[in-house]
């Protein structure tokens, strides 16, 4: 018997135990979504689309913590957004959230399946051992189905600024527009090199007997901005007013 078919046979019996039948609808549908991810792209040697992420969703509010991974003291958002934005939108939502500049590459990873920004000419599937969706057909609520699941989201690949995105509660209202409910503090300053360090220029910063060239660098970059600061009401006229320029399908 070779490993497809004994995948296939674990599969079956997991899916008739009485433990699975205990699930949940979600947790049921999850499982379901992991056999087409691994079992059935084995079986028919990749070319078997695992899930269709584009399928349409039922619009329900997701709220969403946004962390930015390795920041000292925490750096989070929690978000509130419908379940039928796609990834690419949800790009848009952070980087107004967050404070981003939207200037660089962003790609989302959920376990090994990564969804991007695809040019029109370049096909959905695997790419150097990676399977690839379209940021701007994938939608959310078919990427996180359950409370307390996990997204990861990279933004600016040279300096690696890492966000882990956990669904914390789906509601059963719909989300009119995205908004922030609560944050906290400022987001680094794109030009400070990645989340480490960032972390060294607030020690050094707050260090009276530091000196040299870097520290005065560190002392212009962050000249005017106070880290430990956050506006709730300045962040989701910025969300608001980015959103309106890009003219979001809501």
């Amino acid at each position: 018997m070779d490993l497809k078919h004994i995948l296939n046979e674990v599969a079956e019996r997991i899916k008739k135990s009485d433990e699975f039948k205990q699930l949940d609808k979600e947790e049921q549908q999850r499982f379901g979504q992991v056999v087409n991810q691994d079992f059935l792209s084995l079986k028919s040697g990749g070319d078997v689309p695992a899930v269709d992420y584009s399928a349409q969703t039922n619009g329900q509010a997701l709220q969403l913590k946004v962390s930015l991974k390795g920041a000292r003291p925490p750096i989070w958002r929690r978000l509130l957004v419908s379940d039928t934005l796609t990834l690419h939108q949800l790009h848009e939502v952070i980087q107004a959230a967050m404070g981003w500049t939207n200037y660089h590459l962003y790609d989302f990873q959920y376990g090994d399946i990564y969804f991007e920004e695809m040019e029109e000419e370049v096909e959905q599937g695997s790419s150097n051992f990676r399977k690839i969706h379209d940021s701007n057909e994938a939608l959310i609520g078919n990427v996180l189905v359950k409370e307390g699941q996990k997204l990861e989201y990279t933004y600016d690949f040279s300096n690696n600024w890492e966000h882990t995105i956990l669904l914390e509660k789906k509601e059963d209202k719909e989300a009119a527009e995205p908004l922030c409910l609560k944050g906290r503090r400022a987001n680094p300053p794109e030009a400070v090199g990645g989340v480490q360090n960032y972390n060294h220029a607030l020690k050094l910063l707050d260090d009276p007997a530091a000196h040299g060239e870097k520290v005065e660098f560190y002392r212009d970059l962050f000249a005017g901005q106070d880290p430990g600061h956050f506006d709730l009401g300045e962040t989701n006229e910025e969300l608001r007013m980015s959103l309106d320029s890009k003219q979001f399908p809501l």
